[in-house]
């Protein structure tokens, strides 16, 4: 056809046949192009040029990509994870299905103000923080070496019990306490 530009008067129907696009080769859209999508070869690409890039499933967001900006994800039509100029923000719960890793120095923060943090220093690993450290079970707690021996164990309406190489030196009873061995 010697007409380059052809002008459609009506939606354009496939009639069960593909549009095909050689590598390189952009659908664009918008008055200004201001969105393309292409292949070239190796790497997809959808590339809008001005605006969110948004993804919906017609009546929810299900994800927003802004310019310079955050990328944003949804769950149910609520944000639930985003990214920022400093990291990420979270909303709600994180399930683990494996570790996470983080390297030497590298802190879990928890609190308001980070008044609790928990990492490792390259030679120990160190909880930490501002006021005082509670820990509540409604069972036992026990501390142990890394060769599974105990250090302190405390048996919940029970007794405290100090170990010295797995073998137990102090505990307390409701008649008071109980030394093991030589107390000088």
């Amino acid at each position: 056809v010697g007409d380059t530009s052809p002008q459609l008067g009506g939606d354009l129907q496939s009639n069960g046949n593909d549009i095909d696009f050689a590598d390189n080769d952009k659908a664009i859209f918008g008055d200004g192009g201001d969105l393309k999508i292409y292949h070239n070869g190796t790497d997809n690409y959808i590339m809008p040029s001005n605006g969110k890039l948004i993804i919906n499933n017609g009546s929810e967001t299900l994800a927003q990509f802004i310019s310079d900006g955050a990328v944003e994800l949804y769950y149910d039509g609520s944000k639930k994870f985003e990214t920022t100029i400093s990291g990420v923000t979270i909303t709600g719960d994180i399930t683990g299905t494996a570790h996470i890793n983080l390297g030497n120095d590298k802190r879990l923060r928890v609190g308001s103000t980070n008044q609790m943090q928990f990492f490792h220093d390259g030679n120990a690993a160190i909880l930490g923080g501002s006021g005082d450290l509670y820990q509540k079970s409604a069972g036992s707690m026990y501390l142990r070496t890394a060769g599974d021996e105990n250090a302190i164990s405390m048996t919940a309406n029970g007794s405290v019990e100090l170990y010295h190489n797995n073998s137990k030196k102090f505990e307390t009873s409701s008649d008071g306490i109980t030394i093991v061995g030589s107390d000088n």
